[in-house]
């Protein structure tokens, strides 16, 4: 039993959970007495922690968006910018190296080399853009994007499958394929 891996990798995560459990009641305790003390920022310490929590417990159920919801709550809460940036970086990639690291195995990181590479080599230009830019212009030019973006999603057209499926699969498959996509233009119309 001591010797077969999932077992091991099983005890492993229930350790690393007990450690984080007991580091974040370790310094949730030092909130407490910043309340009843009534000095400045306990009670932002507390909301800040209740966002991510909560933000961290959405994104478990949902699968995506932690930094959609931890950022609409700590700007809400009025929590410096670059620290709340600070804040969901460090909890995104958390959670993400665990999702990542849970399917590690079943990953083709060859086609993702190009993805990585240019993530990696935009980071400064990101980071010289939350220190430099002015907070109402960048805000007002990555919801311009969003917006285009979200537009020419909905407008494209939408490639066929059943033509990217001639020639390579059987005539049954292609028969099915173009099913599909018969009923998703009637569906549409």
């Amino acid at each position: 039993m001591l010797f077969d891996p999932i077992a091991r990798s099983r005890i492993a995560a229930r350790i690393a959970v007990t450690v984080l459990a007991a580091w974040m009641l370790l310094e949730s305790w030092g909130i407490m007495p910043a309340i009843a003390q009534r000095r400045d920022g306990g009670w932002l310490a507390a909301g800040t922690a209740l966002a991510i929590l909560l933000s961290a417990l959405v994104s478990s159920i949902a699968g995506f968006a932690f930094c959609a919801v931890a950022g609409s709550a700590l700007a809400y809460l009025k929590v410096d910018p670059v620290h709340a940036v600070q804040m969901m970086v460090v909890c995104s990639i958390a959670t993400q190296f665990y999702a990542v690291w849970t399917i590690r195995d079943s990953i083709q990181w060859r086609p993702l080399r190009p993805m990585i590479a240019a993530g990696a080599a935009t980071i400064p230009l990101g980071v010289w853009l939350l220190l430099h830019a002015d907070a109402l212009l960048y805000a007002s030019g990555l919801g311009i994007f969003l917006i285009g973006y979200g537009a020419y999603v909905a407008f494209r057209r939408h490639r066929s499958s059943s033509t990217a499926a001639r020639g390579t699969t059987p005539r049954s498959a292609r028969w099915v394929v173009w099913q599909a996509d018969w009923r998703d233009c009637r569906v549409r119309s």
